[in-house]
């Protein structure tokens, strides 16, 4: 901008004369780099003339003289990050003829001119100079002097010819820059910096760092303000390699966050970096840091403080910049000491372990829950289990990682890997670590914590994990990683608040003793834990537990000096809520636990455990019109029972002056329940406008019948009786007794509210249960048409919760916005995958599935829309699953639709006989698959298909494709199928030259030593069905 460098070249005269007053400067060193060349025209007459000048002058045609000044046109954004005399240098290397200036010549009166003049033959160094000479003397004539607006005594140059001379490399003693922090994104054009600068290109300042070295002469220094991250992370590795090996890192300034007083937070932290052009390191480099790293302050007086202890040389290190080449990626922690001996002696982490990267679903939303969504019984690690245990991201947990979250498994992920096939977001990684036990670490926070996973488990990208090998246990992995030292360490060496593999893969292993006995204890406390708190799948009834203790403890234990015993462990217990005992008793009541204490005791699966001590259909009525006394609701069943008894033992203790109905009607959802299951709870308060009326109902109990049984077991009776209630109260209102007939009005109103509130809920009931719920607003999208609530357990608690909205609004607001999101499927709220999105939607949901073929699975009419890409599948989960393994799907109805589907069936039979050369090319790559690749190759002898019919009819394409294979892993390959024997005899007695060619073939075939070993191996990424890659 030029007004900035007008304000800058009148603050330094104006410092110029406040120093030496008689001063006179002739000339200004400053300009803005905006030359306005981009809207220079072709045809300029001083562009005419400059290709002319350097045409005759040096021989470069035209078009490359043209080239050179294009790329000056970046001086506009690019700056001083703008390499003129790289430019010039490149202009002379693209020119392959000799450069040479013309040489004068007498021309013949009649003859005229030779047709090519004769040239005087220059070496590079002349046409560099001449060409900048020319293209100064373009500049002079295309940007003017007086940009500055200031008077000075002699003449200013040109803008244009100030700037080249001010970007030649080399010419300076020092270099002093606070560039901007920014991605190089933000720039015109990015290819630029990622071509010129590319160890820089990861953010401009890294750009300026190495301009800054450049535009310094040897011996010249280089100290700029920037961003800190660049001597630590990952992305800025090869850079530090190039500075710390070419250059000598003078000294540090680390002033990380609170460095500006205008910047008040912990986001922008930076550091000062002098760098010496030489390679001499005669003496140690400073570093200073005038506060801790981990000083998380957050006032006002921060920056003066750490102005002051500068000023005062506090935290001042000396460092050998080499010394940290032994770690890898080359950082620079300079404060560093007995860090670099771990180092020095002891193993990394990577070498010993495998360190892996989670998947990706593509979408959480539709195939991750949390585990108390879900029933018990259909969560496993075996491929008919519809959900798995997933780790995510950690939070705050350490050491043992409870089951918090499903993610669906129904066929070995069939339903994510199709999406795979189709979409960029979905990454199924490292299928050989599934349901493997490993050690998860934190990825985002302050802290890298890690966890061992209690139960065989699938990892998500964030909750990437480490995984044990014969020279080192899960036990010292956690351990090892938890120590204090090594937390340290992996904070030093990504200071950012992202952890990634790459920096538990540069860990050394601390080594703990006695891990297994601490893990031990821990795992013992954790257990407790877990039996105690109601989320879990392991819960048990409520109780006091010793968890929090037990970590710290083990903290101590893994931090202790090597030799020492383990410290003393003494159990100490956290006291459970009085709460959770009412949330338990509901819990019992709605016959989502067994009793404490009895054979059943913990969390029950409704289609096998016996619910005779719980509510009829896990519903619990509450009528608030009714007396405290008076439990003709659902309060008077036995069932409830625990609890008024957990209300006369703790009720006291929750603070609240009302009794157990007003409290389980009014506060228990949002003071408890909703909190304690994360805004995806299992018990759900049905209620009326004005939460008069509320009906609790489990949603593991909830089918179809639940709102009807509702509406005939409860609301319907109890409408009846406030009818009857206010006949008599009318009777008693038009009586003699005046003071009755008082008391009587005021009753009646009381009740004939209750009354109009209990028949407009009745009325919603109905609309839910047996039309679907209405629009949320003017801009909802109504259903499609009517359709009976039939919840899914399988969608999830926010999609079954936001069918019924309208009598979950009063108490939680959630549901609503999810159903005008179901409603209005758009962008990543598209919630087309729900089974209850095709009850309301067909039409809609049914198109998606013939675009989407994940989609497909999910609705059942994969075979239906994509039998090709089901075929494949089919057969490679034949491998993975079981040999008899098919991909079985029920007829397909579309909402209300019959579509006359009869199932997989026939939909597989259509697709062999009609598009038998994609059956059999799925059949080939299928084989090519299992073969493996890399270290993971083998031989396959067979590959069985459970269809008839492609052997008779195709016996000569098969006969082919197992040659085919047969060549490519050495030895022989049968495809096999229940028609292949009599198929293949009888190709074979007609044509017997061909059988008698394949023996010679396979006679000739040995096994390949090498077969695929120059293909990679990992098997980090998951095979397409579609193209092998």
């Amino acid at each position: 901008d030029p007004r900035a460098v007008q304000i800058a070249a009148a603050a330094l005269w104006l410092k110029a004369r406040q120093i030496a007053p008689d001063a006179r400067p002739e000339r200004l060193n400053l300009v803005a780099s905006n030359l306005r060349l981009a809207s220079l025209a072709d045809d300029d007459p001083a562009l005419v003339e400059l290709r002319r000048e350097v045409e005759r002058e040096t021989g470069i045609p035209g078009a490359l003289t043209d080239t050179l000044i294009h790329a000056l046109r970046g001086a506009d954004h690019l700056g001083s990050l703008l390499k003129v005399d790289t430019a010039v240098d490149d202009a002379l290397n693209q020119h392959e003829a000799t450069l040479g200036r013309v040489k004068p010549e007498q021309g013949d009166l009649f003859a005229g001119f030779k047709p090519e003049p004769e040239r005087i033959p220059i070496g590079k160094v002349e046409a560099k100079a001449t060409l900048l000479e020319l293209i100064e003397g373009f500049l002079t004539k295309h940007t003017s002097g007086d940009d500055l607006g200031l008077r000075l005594r002699g003449e200013q140059l040109a803008a244009g010819v100030r700037f080249v001379k001010l970007v030649r490399e080399g010419i300076y003693d020092l270099a002093v820059a606070n560039p901007p922090y920014a991605g190089a994104k933000w720039l015109a054009d990015t290819r630029y910096v990622e071509k010129t600068y590319p160890l820089g290109k990861a953010d401009l300042y890294a750009a300026f760092l190495l301009r800054g070295l450049e535009l310094v002469h040897n011996g010249g220094v280089s100290a700029m303000l920037t961003m800190r991250n660049w001597m630590f992370i990952k992305q800025y590795a090869d850079l530090r390699r190039y500075i710390l090996g070419s250059f000598d890192v003078r000294a540090i300034g680390d002033f990380a966050v609170g460095a500006f007083d205008e910047v008040p937070n912990d986001i922008l932290t930076v550091a000062v970096s002098v760098v010496h052009r030489s390679i001499n390191r005669e003496q140690l480099s400073v570093a200073q840091q005038p506060s801790p790293s981990n000083d998380i302050s957050y006032d006002r007086g921060r920056t003066p403080r750490k102005r002051a202890a500068t000023l005062c040389h506090e935290g001042r290190y000396s460092f050998d910049s080499s010394a940290f080449e032994i770690v890898p990626e080359w950082p620079l922690p300079y404060w560093w000491d007995r860090e670099l001996d771990y180092y020095a002696r002891l193993p990394l982490l990577g070498s010993i372990a495998d360190v892996r990267k989670g998947i990706d679903t593509g979408n959480n939303k539709r195939f991750v829950r949390n585990a108390w969504e879900v029933l018990n019984s259909q969560l496993g690690i075996s491929p008919g289990s519809n959900w798995t245990p997933y780790v995510m991201g950690g939070a705050d947990r350490r050491w043992f990682e409870p089951l918090m979250n499903v993610v669906r498994f129904a066929r070995r992920l069939l339903e994510i890997r199709v999406l795979a096939d189709v979409s960029n977001g979905a990454n199924l990684r490292n299928p050989s670590c599934w349901h493997e036990i490993g050690v998860a670490f934190t990825p985002i926070g302050a802290t890298c914590r890690a966890r061992i996973h209690y139960y065989p488990s699938i990892c998500d990208n964030k909750g990437s994990s480490i995984y044990s090998s014969e020279t080192v246990s899960v036990e010292n992995i956690l351990c090892s990683v938890n120590h204090s030292a090594a937390q340290g360490i992996l904070a030093d060496l990504n200071p950012s608040i992202s952890f990634q593999v790459g920096d538990l893969v540069r860990l050394p292993v601390i080594q703990v003793e006695a891990s297994a006995d601490v893990v031990s204890l821990v795992r013992d406390a954790f257990m407790l834990e877990e039996s105690h708190r109601e989320p879990s799948v392991e819960f048990h009834s409520p109780g006091s537990s010793p968890w929090r203790y037990a970590q710290d403890w083990a903290q101590a234990a893994v931090d202790r000096p090597g030799g020492m015993p383990l410290p003393e462990y003494l159990e100490r217990l956290d006291v459970e809520l009085s709460t959770d005992h009412l949330s338990f008793a509901l819990g019992v009541a709605l016959g989502r636990f067994g009793p404490a204490g009895s054979d059943t005791e913990g969390v029950l699966d409704p289609a096998v455990a016996d619910l005779s001590h719980a509510l009829p259909y896990g519903l619990l009525f509450l009528d608030t019109t009714l007396d405290a006394e008076d439990r003709s609701d659902g309060l008077g069943h036995p069932a409830a029972v625990p609890l008024h008894e957990a209300w006369t033992s703790h009720g006291s203790a929750i603070g609240t002056r009302r009794g157990l109905r007003d409290w389980l009607a009014l506060d228990f959802f949002k003071d408890v329940h909703k909190g304690m299951y994360e805004n995806r709870p299992i018990h759900w308060p049905l209620s009326s406008a004005g939460k008069t009326f509320v009906a609790w109902v489990n949603i593991h109990r909830m089918t179809e019948q639940t709102l009807r049984v509702l509406l005939a077991d409860y609301l319907v009776p109890t409408l009846s009786r406030l009818d009857g209630e206010l006949s008599d109260l009318r009777s008693a209102r038009d009586g003699t007794d005046r003071k009755i007939a008082r008391t009587a009005e005021r009753l009646y109103d009381r009740k004939i509210k209750a009354r109009d509130e209990l028949q407009t809920f009745i009325e919603t009931v109905e609309q839910c249960a047996d039309r679907g719920a209405p629009p949320t607003d003017s801009k909802c999208r109504p259903r499609e048409h009517d359709a009976r609530y039939v919840p899914d357990l399988d969608d999830g608690v926010m999609i079954n919760s936001a069918a019924l909205w309208p009598l979950l609004d009063p108490q939680w607001k959630d549901p609503k916005n999810w159903w005008k999101e179901l409603a209005t499927a758009s962008g990543r709220k598209d919630y087309d995958w729900a089974h209850l999105a095709m009850r309301y939607w067909p039409t809609r949901v049914d198109k998606k599935c013939q675009q989407d073929p994940s989609l497909s699975v999910a609705h059942g009419c994969f075979w239906r829309y994509h039998p090709a890409r089901t075929w494949a599948w089919e057969l490679r989960l034949q491998d993975e699953i079981s040999p008899d393994f098919r991909v079985e799907e029920p007829p397909y109805h579309p909402g209300v639709h019959d579509l006359g589907d009869g199932g997989d069936p026939p939909h597989r039979e259509a697709f062999l006989r009609v598009q038998p050369r994609a059956a059999l090319a799925a059949i080939e790559k299928e084989a090519i698959r299992r073969m493996g690749r890399g270290v993971r190759r083998g031989q396959v002898a067979e590959l069985r298909i459970l269809e008839p019919g492609l052997w008779s009819a195709h016996s000569g394409s098969i006969w082919e494709m197992e040659l085919r294979l047969a060549e490519k892993q050495g030895a022989e390959l049968r495809i096999l199928a229940p028609d292949e024997p009599e198929a293949r005899a009888a190709f074979e007695a007609t044509h017997a030259e061909k059988v008698h060619r394949r023996k010679e073939l396979l006679a000739t075939l040995a096994p390949h030593v090498g077969l695929f070993a120059n293909e990679d191996a990992d098997d980090s990424v998951e095979e397409s069905v579609e193209d092998g890659t």
